[in-house]
């Protein structure tokens, strides 16, 4: 919705449609995928969570705990151990991808 220009960056947190679903799988026998192409380097990590994550820690509580553990999987136990401190509202789910290239 940001992209689109349909809300400000401020908004992210407080809309009344930030959780709905535009997309997913399973529901209708075709599917319309997002696809890109993103430069990576060695050491670079990709992050897919539930809003169950998001909604407990937001961005800058994500990048801290991304940037707080060197292994993914010790990533991903931090993040899912500090949305559950800050009240756990919502089912967490979260995958951390560290690129290694060689």
């Amino acid at each position: 919705m940001v992209a689109s220009g349909q809300i400000t960056a401020d908004e992210i947190y407080t809309h009344p449609q930030r959780s709905i679903v535009y997309r997913s799988i399973g529901d209708r026998p075709a599917v319309e995928v997002d696809t890109g192409v993103w430069p990576l380097a060695s050491g670079d990590r990709l992050i897919a969570c539930s809003d169950g994550l998001w909604e407990m820690l937001r961005n800058e509580g994500i990048q801290d705990g991304m940037m707080a553990e060197a292994d993914p999987q010790a990533a991903c136990d931090l993040l899912v151990s500090r949305a559950n401190a800050a009240g756990g509202d919502d089912n967490i789910s979260v995958v951390v991808v560290q690129v290694i290239k060689t």
